[in-house]
């Protein structure tokens, strides 16, 4: 972490003295002319955010349609014969593995009434779940399979309203190019072990799948 640190205070170091079009001089620029300035602390936590927001769960949402397609060939076909239908593979898997389970703990300052007898108390500790509506047998029906003919694929894996995730578009895109080239690049890819002995992740925050064994050329 320390090293990270180091570099995002040299890239800031490197960008203030010759800014480009990137979204650190964007930062920098921000920071020195607009009214509500970033410190040096505040820029190297935004720089922070944007490398693990933009990389581990758009990896988390991979690992995870990968795994759930490897293990289910039919619907893996269905995507061969028609690429238009990755779109749907892609929003099941939102649904079905958020790749932000949680949202990390926050204790309540005050009383919180949320209607219908519900009270949370000042005090209390609040663990939002971001999975949990992909999830939830209320809203979708058999909702911890993976079935890219689901007529509702209603998620909240971007999160909602103010909070909604800038990057959804370039995540989705991403994975609309990755998969079907990763398919097409290796069509004998098979999973090495059993879809559920794929290990998960050691956090509880990203829904991590820690490893990925497949034989890229499978007989």
């Amino acid at each position: 972490y320390g090293d990270l640190v180091a570099a995002m205070h040299l890239l800031i170091t490197t960008k203030r003295s010759a800014p480009a079009d990137d979204l650190t001089s964007f930062l920098l620029a921000a920071r020195e002319e607009g009214e509500e300035s970033l410190n040096e602390h505040e820029l190297v936590s935004t720089l922070l955010l944007m490398i693990g927001g933009g990389s581990q769960t758009t990896i988390n949402l991979l690992d995870h349609t990968v795994r759930e397609l490897l293990a289910r060939p039919d619907q893996l076909g269905i995507l061969r014969a028609d690429p238009a239908r990755w779109d749907d593979a892609v929003e099941e898997s939102l649904r079905v593995h958020c790749p932000v389970m949680h949202l990390p703990m926050r204790w309540a300052k005050e009383d919180i009434d949320l209607g219908e007898g519900v009270v949370i108390r000042a005090g209390d500790a609040i663990l939002i779940c971001y999975g949990a509506h992909g999830r939830d047998p209320g809203v979708h029906r058999d909702p911890e399979t993976f079935d890219i003919d689901r007529e509702d694929k209603d998620h909240i894996a971007f999160g909602l309203g103010a909070h909604f995730c800038p990057g959804s578009h370039l995540a989705r895109l991403e994975a609309r190019i990755a998969l079907p080239a990763l398919f097409d690049r290796f069509p004998r890819l098979a999973l090495a072990v059993g879809p559920e002995d794929v290990p998960p992740g050691q956090t509880f925050i990203g829904n991590d799948i820690s490893s990925l064994p497949v034989f890229l050329r499978h007989k």
